[in-house]
């Protein structure tokens, strides 16, 4: 130990800290490197087609991060999101024939489509019935499908003994015409 009195100064270097951020998916949001209790601001929320921000968290905690100074330690902090649902409207011979809700990007399941007599189309996705589906996924906005029935033909074939068979093409309940020409000396019966 010296004769004299001695004096000793300590330097101090304020450490630095970083708050990481995962997007889950989200744009990527850069990370912050600041010097231990200065002011942190929030980053600019990051962007996910088909969601809504809500907003950053611990991962232990699960709620919400306050932003206020940096804390002596580094984070990483998680993106909380809200998946868009939308509507689908299908408009089946002019006419709504039921709305389903659906999240964005789900499989859209096509209503399968019966009625007697009649035969319905594949989907469209316009009211002029030019651009055909067979299936669809959930847009980011409302969208109405479209659909259409046609009445079903047959053929009624007349069998006359000593003529030719004749064919007729009817619509679906249409009355049937039942007047040719029959043999000489025969009765119809039934």
């Amino acid at each position: 130990m010296p004769g004299e009195n001695t004096t000793i100064k300590a330097t101090w270097k304020i450490n630095q800290y970083t708050i990481s951020f995962d997007s889950k998916g989200g744009s990527s949001v850069s990370s912050i490197r600041q010097d231990y209790g200065t002011i942190v601001n929030a980053p600019t929320s990051p962007i996910y087609t088909g969601y809504t921000f809500n907003y950053w968290y611990l991962k232990k905690s699960n709620t919400s991060y306050i932003f206020s100074t940096m804390p002596a330690k580094n984070l990483t902090l998680s993106a909380d999101w809200t998946i868009h649902r939308h509507d689908v409207k299908f408009i089946v011979d002019g006419e709504e024939y039921r709305t389903d809700r659906y999240n964005f990007n789900d499989s859209i399941v096509l209503p399968t489509l019966s009625k007697t007599g009649y035969t319905y189309d594949l989907w469209y996705t316009d009211d002029t019935f030019t651009s055909k589906i067979s299936t669809a996924t959930m847009l980011d906005e409302d969208i109405v499908l479209y659909n259409r029935s046609s009445i079903n033909s047959y053929d009624v074939t007349y069998h006359i003994p000593g003529k030719e068979d004749k064919v007729e093409t009817y619509e679906y309940n249409s009355s049937i015409d039942l007047t040719f020409d029959f043999n000489q000396g025969y009765a119809f019966s039934g």
